[in-house]
């Protein structure tokens, strides 16, 4: 039994799809110039956060 979507509705199933998509190119990437540098993500995010806001003391977090 098929189910009856809506242009709108597919649509944006297809937009979801296609996001989903490059995030995962994207993130696949990522991975492997982190890897080359031998950093995890979570390393990545702290150094970001350095940057963003310079070095911090156990106190200020």
């Amino acid at each position: 039994m098929g189910t009856v979507v809506d242009e709108k509705t597919e649509r944006a199933v297809t937009a979801y799809e296609s996001l989903m998509y490059a995030a995962e190119a994207v993130s696949k990437l990522l991975g492997e110039q982190l890897d080359s540098l031998g950093l995890t993500e979570s390393q990545l995010r702290a150094l970001e956060w350095l940057v963003k806001l310079g070095p911090m003391s156990l106190r200020d977090g």
